[in-house]
Formats: structure tokens, sequence, C-alpha cells
């Protein structure tokens, strides 16, 4: 999954659950319960991803108060993603800063992350986003983590439109429709990516529009986060 073979990941993980389940591991079944919401919900299957994650919570309960703040993350993180997709994002951020309020930030939990960045975005909040936009792809380029990386770049493409910078917009949501490690079922419903393509079309004339969206097709992962992390501090 880290990787972006998300079909290869699907196949594992219910190829290991009735093994863990069988054996009365909690702690695994509960973290491959989430690891199944969070696929669900890249496939944009997002009344799935929920029941999931509602079930991971319930059976996390019953784990010992040592993994309490690991099913709390990977819960907020599916459901303030969730929060997000349905344009609730003062909820998605009040969800993730209530998270930390009582666990602290010192999560390594990607969905948390994600999900506080397009709450950021949503809420307009384009410096915030910045910032962990930087963070996490100077933390995540020596782990290889394409298919966690490429869920970020629509996050670049808002704070480019954000700066006028409509052809950079065009060509890293591109990138990350287009990318072998992208996941592109919740990005066609994502009402916050909607708008910007509905921007991107009536803003841009159509050669423009095409021409950067070609471009963004072809675009190196590793080499465009390099570009981004090297604009400066946080900044593109």
């Amino acid at each position: 999954e880290i990787l972006g073979d998300h079909q290869e990941a699907e196949t594992i993980y219910k190829e290991v659950l009735p093994v863990f389940r069988e054996f009365n591991d909690r702690n695994h079944v509960n973290e491959y319960y989430f690891q199944m919401a969070g696929l669900s919900f890249l496939k944009g299957e997002y009344e799935q991803a929920r029941s999931w994650a509602q079930d991971g919570l319930a059976q996390g309960k019953q784990l010992s108060k040592l993994g309490e703040a690991q099913v709390h993350g990977r819960f907020a993180g599916t459901i303030g993603m969730l929060f997000n997709i349905e344009e609730h994002y003062l909820k998605a951020e009040i969800l993730i800063q209530d998270y930390f309020a009582k666990y602290g930030k010192g999560t390594t939990e990607f969905s948390i992350w994600r999900s506080l960045a397009y709450a950021h975005c949503g809420l307009e909040n384009l410096d915030a986003a910045r910032d962990l936009l930087h963070s996490f792809l100077n933390e995540q380029m020596w782990k290889h983590a394409a298919g966690y990386q490429v869920q970020y770049l629509p996050v670049a493409a808002q704070i480019a439109a954000s700066e006028d910078d409509l052809e950079l917009a065009a060509e890293l949501l591109s990138l990350s429709f287009h990318h072998p490690a992208a996941a592109t079922g919740w990005l066609e419903k994502f009402p916050l990516i909607l708008r910007l393509r509905q921007r991107l079309e009536d803003e841009l004339a159509p050669e423009a529009l095409a021409a950067a969206w070609d471009r963004g097709k072809s675009l190196d992962l590793g080499e465009t986060i390099q570009e981004l992390l090297a604009e400066g501090d946080g900044g593109l």
C-alpha cells in the first residue's frame, strides 16, 4: 500500500484477516480493519470505509490501554477524510485536534496528517496546508512511499491554484490521477478536487489546460517532489 499497489494490498489483507481472527490476535485484526477502511476510501466506497472504521473502533475497545492511541488515531484519520469528502472541514479539523489534545502530536499515522492537510485546504488555511505538505514530503522522500506521496499532490495543486499558478496546479493534479501508485476513486468524488478542476477549465485556455494536463501525466514523482521542496521552506 505504501508503494501504491492497492489491489495487491487488498488481496493480502483479505487473506490475513481470517488468520488473525482464528488466533484471536486482536491487535492485528484491528490494524487490518483500518487498512481495509483506508482502501475502501481510496476506491471511493465511502460507506464501506465508514463501516470498517466503526467496526475497528468497536473492536479496539477490547484492546489494552496501550493500544488506545493507535486505535483512535486510525479512526480519526479515516473519519476525518470522510468528513472532508462531505465538506465538513471544520469537523475534520476538530476531530484531529481533539486527538492531538488527548494523545499528543507524535503519531506517524499517515491518514491523520492527510486528513488535517485536506481540512486546511477546505478551510482555505493554505499556510498550514503548505507547512504540512512540506513536512510530510520531506519525511517521506527517503521512504520511497509513492503511494502516500501521490495522495498529497492534490494539496500541492490547491496551494498552486491559490497562488494563481494554474498550469502548475493542472500538472500536479494530472500526476495525482495518472501516476501508477495513484488511487483515483476518491478524487473523482471529492468536491474540493472537482471545484479545482472546474476552475482550471474555466480560467485556462483549452490548449493550455490540455498541454499542462499532458505534461503532468509524464512527470517523475520524485523529481516533482524535490522541486516542490526546493522552492523554499514550505513554499511552492
